[in-house]
Order: C-alpha cells, then structure tokens, then sequence
C-alpha cells in the first residue's frame, strides 16, 4: 500500500511537473491522503 502510495504522488508530481517543491509535494501528498 505504501508503495503505490509513494508511486501515485510520483507519477502526479511528474505530470503535473511542478517547480516549487514545498507547496506542490504537499498538495500532492495531501490529495493523494484524500484518495485513499
């Protein structure tokens, strides 16, 4: 589970390709929360 999670918020993080780490990650990391 924690391993699809960790590969769900690479592959946004890689679509999305976003700049600014801090506040992409975390949006990133807290919508990936909401999806499980």
């Amino acid at each position: 589970m924690s391993h699809n999670l960790f590969q769900f918020i690479g592959n946004l993080t890689r679509d999305t390709d976003v700049r600014h780490s801090e506040n992409s990650a975390r949006a990133v990391f807290d919508l990936a929360v909401n999806r499980v």
